[in-house]
């Protein structure tokens, strides 16, 4: 049965199709705002796909009594039509294939049917969506784990969908079943999330200090072990931080970051993501504050590595001193112990290492010699 029956409405194939897909999306809760504004366009000039939508998603929350022969026969009919269209559907078992069916009821299933229309859109939007990723993310897949080297940062696509961007000396770690029936990454170190939306699977980070809960949002979260502070920045949406010392949740807002005290040990850091268990005995202190900008910069401080941009404001220099340990892969010594506590701010885009430490000395008065990969400061 062609799809069109479903959708029967005066408008091109082509916007059929596309509808049929935003649909899908939505209803899987990968939906992007830009795709969801174009839906409630379509819907806008076409008031009859409102009321289509609700019956699909009725249909897609409740699982149906499936006439299997009915199901399995329609199933090769679209199969082949996918086929004339150049799209090959790995799912389809080779038992179907071979044997041949025939439509022997006249009663049709609509919401049977609108069900399997669904996973055929699906299956298709998988195919192609996996043809485009990169090799980088198929080898996270297989090992279920990605890890970066001071001086370097990697892009990285999860199976959901969602996006995540692991800055320098970082780990994400994440379970063989992720995206099925659960979300949840262990993070060492610090990724920026941009999350698709799902409401029957929240996305969550765990860390060290802290557990971030979210559905769907762009934010930014810091838990390397040799810091003092633990950072949940968010740019888009709402997320919930469980901070794990002191058993509160706290809600951050858009233009808000979560600071709470990091009093990770070496020793438990040792262990494995899953072994790692909260703090106890001790009450941590939290605090949540505005995002950071710089003078005629639009993106925040805390979110800039993902731009390649290494920026810090109002932070001493022990604390930007170990964020060039990473962006460059060097080692700082203070040999000078009051230059430490130097507040310093900048942004550095694309810049030598030789170049950096230059603007800073010059900006701040402190002296450095460079020996090999270790800089020392006077």
């Amino acid at each position: 049965m062609p799809v069109l029956v479903l959708f029967k409405c005066d408008m091109l194939q082509s916007e059929e199709e596309r509808i049929l897909t935003l649909i899908t999306r939505k209803l899987m809760g990968e939906a992007t705002s830009s795709e969801l504004e174009e839906l409630e366009s379509f819907i806008s000039r076409y008031p009859a796909y409102a009321e289509k939508e609700a019956r699909l998603s009725e249909v897609w929350s409740k699982p149906p009594v499936v006439d299997r022969e009915f199901v399995e026969a329609t199933f090769v009919a679209h199969t082949n039509r996918m086929k004339d269209f150049g799209y090959e559907l790995t799912t389809i078992s080779d038992e179907l294939t071979k044997k041949p069916f025939w439509l022997t009821r006249k009663k049709v299933l609509y919401p049977v049917l609108a069900l399997f229309v669904l996973v055929v859109t699906i299956s298709i939007y998988r195919f192609t969506a996996n043809k485009n990723r990169p090799t980088e993310t198929a080898a996270v897949e297989i090992n279920n784990e990605v890890s970066t080297r001071n001086g370097s940062r990697t892009q990285i696509q999860l199976l959901d969908g969602s996006t995540v961007w692991l800055n320098a000396g970082s780990k994400l770690n994440y379970g063989k079943d992720f995206g099925q029936k659960q979300r949840e990454v262990y993070l060492t170190g610090e990724a920026f999330f941009d999350v698709v939306k799902n409401p029957h699977k929240p996305f969550i980070i765990h860390t060290k200090a802290i557990d971030v809960r979210v559905l769907g949002t762009q934010f930014n979260v810091r838990s390397y072990p040799t810091d003092k502070i633990v950072e949940t920045s968010l740019i888009r949406g709402v997320v919930e931080v469980l901070v794990k010392g002191r058993g509160e949740k706290w809600v951050i807002h858009p233009n808000e970051k979560l600071l709470v005290e990091n009093v990770s040990s070496q020793e438990e850091l040792q262990k494995k993501p899953e072994t790692i268990q909260p703090v106890r005995g001790k009450m941590v202190e939290v605090a949540i504050k505005p995002l950071t900008y710089q003078f005629n910069d639009s993106v925040a401080v805390e979110a800039a590595w993902v731009k390649n941009k290494l920026s810090f404001k109002d932070e001493p220099f022990s604390e930007v001193a170990k964020k060039l340990e990473r962006w460059y892969d060097i080692e700082i010594e203070f040999k000078n112990e009051s230059a430490k506590n130097l507040m310093m701010k900048g942004t550095f885009v694309n810049e030598t290492l030789q170049k950096a430490l230059e603007a800073l000395e010059f900006s701040f008065g402190f002296k450095y010699s460079l020996r090999g990969n270790k800089v020392i400061i006077y």
